[in-house]
């Protein structure tokens, strides 16, 4: 088993989850690294790996299903 490169924590809403940035310990989203790889706070450069690239990707996939897909998405739905 790998060993895990980053720490994460999860919030108390569904589906929060943070990362949490090695060297200022700020509570970062998905949003915050996706696009530029750098803390917003201290500028340190994320080095992508498949841990990253995951908590990057799966909040936009999951946004992106709920338009394309909503029946798997609905909570109502009791197939879920």
């Amino acid at each position: 088993m790998a060993l895990q490169k980053y720490r994460f924590q999860y919030g108390t809403a569904p589906q929060s989850r943070y990362l949490v940035c090695p060297q200022c310990n700020s509570r970062l989203q998905h949003f915050d690294i996706e696009e530029f790889m750098k803390c917003p706070y201290c500028d340190y450069a994320f080095t992508l790996t498949p841990e990253l690239e995951e908590f990057i990707l799966t909040p936009v996939v999951n946004e992106w299903g709920r338009h394309v897909i909503p029946a798997l998405y609905d909570k109502r739905n009791p197939r879920n």
